[in-house]
């Protein structure tokens, strides 16, 4: 008992030594106290290492001895004493299970009750360029999207668009470039998994086109109205650059977005929309079948780039006129030789 009394003695004294080093004790009376139980440390340290086992208080032991002395030491390290604590705790102020915090706001906890989480995808079809569905003047079947005054080169001029539909034909134009930034319609990094982003449960490679904000009545009504100005944008850009030949021409959207339902009930959303380039779950690319690679896509470049160079060699020299009439002849032949081709193959078939 006496050994266990020392032993405890022994570590009070060290717990008050680290306390009073916060209260500015000096360092020659802080080396005195170490040295005066240093050879007792190593007992100390066994001790704490030892395991805790359930040992019989000692005959003649004041019951509750070793659980007092236990919490001076804990409430000397700490600083923190029942006063302390009774020091800390205003009246009025303990929460009960949120009571009071709830009665400062009532509709503030109502906000962070329920989230809502909503969705949809909407296809938009396929573009052809001859299509009779589509107007050449409006570039819409419903002629919804509006034009522009005056005449204009590019088809994306034509049209009266929002700022955000703009941004996703520049964003087109330059993924088709091959100058190795941002070819989102060739690269193999804007179709890979490891890229997709999850939206409802699916993974999808997507390009970000606009928010809206909104209850779902509202969310759903602008979801259809953005999915017209991005089938204008992406009909003017089929027509602005006749040369890919790799894309599918369909073309789906997406939205995701999410809202906490308030007091009186109501919720408000906030939503992203999304172009999307290929889908795994559902299953889904934007690029021909043939076409699903930056490999193939660049060869087949390379290809048309080198055929284009042997047909224009032979109008280059000569005058306009010159140059016009040998394109025709060209073309001519060359569009007898498929018909003659076709004919053949359909008799013979």
């Amino acid at each position: 008992m006496d050994n266990k009394r020392n032993r405890l003695k022994r570590g009070l004294v060290l717990v008050l030594t680290l306390a009073l080093v916060g209260n500015g004790m000096s360092h020659t009376m802080l080396s005195a106290l170490a040295k005066e139980n240093e050879p007792e440390v190593t007992d100390v340290q066994e001790d704490l290492n030892e395991p805790v086992t359930d040992q019989p208080e000692a005959e003649g032991e004041p019951e509750g001895a070793d659980a007092g002395q236990s919490k001076t030491e804990a409430e000397v390290t700490s600083g923190n004493t029942k006063e302390n604590e009774e020091d800390k705790e205003e009246p009025g102020t303990e929460n009960k299970a949120g009571e009071d915090k709830e009665a400062e706001d009532p509709g503030k906890a109502s906000e962070q009750e329920e989230v809502k989480v909503i969705g949809d995808i909407l296809d938009l079809g396929g573009t052809e360029t001859s299509a009779e569905t589509i107007s050449l003047f409006s570039l819409a079947a419903d002629g919804t999207v509006a034009l522009t005054a005056g005449n204009h080169e590019k088809w994306i001029d034509r049209i009266d668009i929002p700022a955000y539909a703009k941004t996703l034909y520049n964003t087109m134009a330059e993924g088709v470039d091959n100058d190795g930034v941002k070819d989102i319609f060739i690269d193999d990094q804007y179709y890979s998994e490891a890229n997709a982003q999850k939206i409802d449960e699916n993974k999808y490679n997507v390009i970000p086109i606009t928010n809206m904000t909104g209850d779902q009545a509202s969310v759903n009504k602008e979801f259809q109205e953005i999915g017209k100005y991005v089938r204008a944008v992406y009909d003017a850009f089929d027509r602005d650059f006749p040369e890919v030949f790799w894309l599918t021409g369909e073309n789906r959207i997406i939205y995701t977005g999410s809202g906490r339902v308030d007091a009186s009930g109501n919720v408000i959303y906030e939503c992203q929309v999304y172009f999307i380039l290929k889908g795994y779950t559902q299953k889904f690319d934007v690029r021909r079948a043939e076409y699903q690679s930056a490999s193939a896509v660049k060869g087949d470049i390379a290809e048309r780039n080198k055929m284009v160079q042997e047909i224009s060699g032979g109008a280059s020299a000569g005058s306009v006129f010159d140059k016009v009439t040998y394109f025709n002849e060209w073309l001519t032949t060359r569009s007898e030789e498929r018909r003659v081709g076709k004919e053949c193959r359909s008799r013979w078939s």
